[in-house]
This record gives structure tokens, C-alpha cells and sequence, in this order.
């Protein structure tokens, strides 16, 4: 009685993963279902889209109710290059292929991928797709933006030094006029005050100059001749 209930409800979670009863029939279905990897399964005369897996729908952002309710072209308004590559894959001209991708959606960003387009014997009026994300790309896009984020740092603090470093000599310049200019006896009363600012610019200017030095341009070093300097 326990092993019919299970087969039962192993059965009914199979028929919810598909409207389409030849694709559930074939038995593949839960094995797309675990996949870590997007899995779309299209119509191949219609290209809509008969099968969705929860990769696809995270990456898609939809529910497999919203996918199985639209065809391919609907999906991404650039789709032909892959459109053509199912349709050739439909007309048995080959059993599989894999392409790299730009997909456009309305209102997303592209979707740069590595795309998988094969036959399946199990179920000849559909087609299994699969997509990656293109990690080359992503790197490249990751790297790209490192480098412009760092390259904003360096102009933020060169600017921001450059913004400190002058007032500091200002003020630095004063307190020694402003001691120079003092009489002997105000002097001796009053040159503990300058000097503190004097200390206190001269330290605030090593502490500029050492958050500067990674940010400098790196000294070239190379063998020298001697006799040539």
C-alpha cells in the first residue's frame, strides 16, 4: 500500500513538471528537474517552451507556469542565431550543437551564454536546451570593472591629498611666521603652541604621503652601467 502511494505521488509530481504527455511519458523530465544547469524543452514545430526547470526559472526570473506559456521568441527578442540552430536540430541535420550567446530581454541585462542544443530520442517533437553562463565573460566583465573602480580610488585619493597637502603647508608656513614674527619674551611663551601646529602639520603630511605611496607610479628598476652615469 506504501510503495503504491509512492509511486502515485512520484507519478503526479512527474505529470505537474509538464502540460505535455508524450514529454512526461518519456520520463526525463525528473532528471531535468535536478540539473543545476538551465533546461528548456521546446516544441519543435512551435518552439514553446514545454518544460522549465529551477535553474531557468531563476535565471529567467519567471515561474514555470509564465514560461510554459510563451514560445522562445517571446522569451528574447534576439533569439534567431538559436532559433535557426533548433530548427536545424528539429530537421535531424544534426543531433547536437552548442554555440556561445547574446540573449536580449526587455528590461533586463543580456544574458551572455554557452548555449546546448540537442535531440531527443526519448520525445522526437521536442528539443532540449541548455544554457551556462558564459564565465569567461563574466570574468572579463568582473576584471573590467575592478580595474575602473580602482582606477576611481586612485583619482579620489590623489585628489583628496591634493586637497589636504595644500591648507597643511598654509598652516604649517603660518605658525612659523607667526613665531618668527613674535618677540623674545612672546616667543619663549608661545613657541610651545606653534610648535604643536608645526608637529601636528608635519605629522597629518606623513600620513598623506603614506597613504599616497601605493597609489604613486611604481619605480622601473634595471641594471645600470656604471661608467655611463
Amino acid at each position: 500500500m506504501v510503495l503504491k502511494n509512492l509511486i502515485k505521488a512520484r507519478k503526479g509530481h512527474t505529470d505537474a513538471l509538464s502540460d505535455d504527455a508524450p514529454l512526461v511519458d518519456s520520463g526525463l523530465l525528473p532528471g531535468f528537474e535536478a540539473l543545476p544547469t538551465v533546461v528548456l524543452v521546446l516544441d519543435k514545430r512551435t518552439l514553446r517552451v514545454a518544460f522549465a526547470n529551477p535553474s531557468a526559472e531563476s535565471m529567467l526570473e519567471m515561474s514555470r507556469r509564465q514560461l510554459t506559456q510563451m514560445a522562445w521568441p517571446d522569451i528574447f527578442t534576439n533569439g534567431e542565431e538559436l532559433t535557426a540552430t533548433i530548427a536545424a536540430i528539429a530537421a535531424h541535420r544534426f543531433h547536437a550543437t552548442h554555440l556561445d550567446a547574446v540573449l536580449e530581454r526587455p528590461g533586463h541585462e543580456p544574458l551572455h551564454v554557452h548555449a546546448i542544443v540537442g535531440y531527443l530520442e526519448s520525445a522526437q517533437d521536442y528539443v532540449l536546451l541548455e544554457l551556462f553562463e558564459n564565465e569567461r565573460h563574466l570574468r572579463s566583465d568582473r576584471e573590467e570593472r575592478i580595474h575602473d573602480l580602482t582606477a576611481v580610488n586612485k583619482q579620489l585619493i590623489r585628489n583628496l591629498a591634493h586637497e589636504i597637502k595644500n591648507p597643511l603647508g598654509g598652516i604649517r608656513g603660518a605658525a612659523q611666521l607667526l613665531e618668527f614674527e613674535l618677540g623674545a619674551r612672546e616667543r619663549d611663551e608661545l613657541r610651545e603652541y606653534t610648535q604643536v601646529v608645526i608637529k601636528e602639520s608635519d605629522r597629518l603630511q606623513t600620513l598623506v604621503d603614506r597613504l599616497l605611496e601605493p597609489h604613486r607610479h611604481p619605480h622601473i628598476v634595471g641594471d645600470v652601467n656604471i661608467h655611463e652615469v
